[in-house]
């Protein structure tokens, strides 16, 4: 298992509660493994388990109405960024 800490997020046009009319959330999952999905809140770290060296971590980020949820982007990290100890931003593909 590896632990993750997500402090926040930018670069949504404004705050992100006025920017997406609520506040955005994001979940990590461990690509390949289905069942290894962790929903993340700001500025608390949570622990990704069955985590192994060669996994990489894939962050979405996302919007949520009372409707639906909708994906604002996708990010990822490789096992070696991960074994590493990365700390720092991790840019989003597919953002508004």
């Amino acid at each position: 298992r590896v632990k993750v800490k997500i402090l926040n997020v930018r670069g949504l046009g404004g705050d992100s509660e006025r920017a997406l009319g609520t506040d955005p959330f994001c979940t990590c999952e461990i690509l390949g493994k289905a069942h290894a999905k962790t929903f993340l809140m700001w500025n608390f770290a949570s622990d990704v388990h069955h985590f192994a060296e060669g996994d990489s971590l894939v962050f979405t980020l996302w919007h949520q109405d009372l409707k639906r949820s909708d994906a604002l982007g996708k990010g990822a990290l490789s096992s070696a960024q991960i074994l590493s100890g990365f700390s720092g931003e991790v840019a989003l593909q597919g953002s508004r």
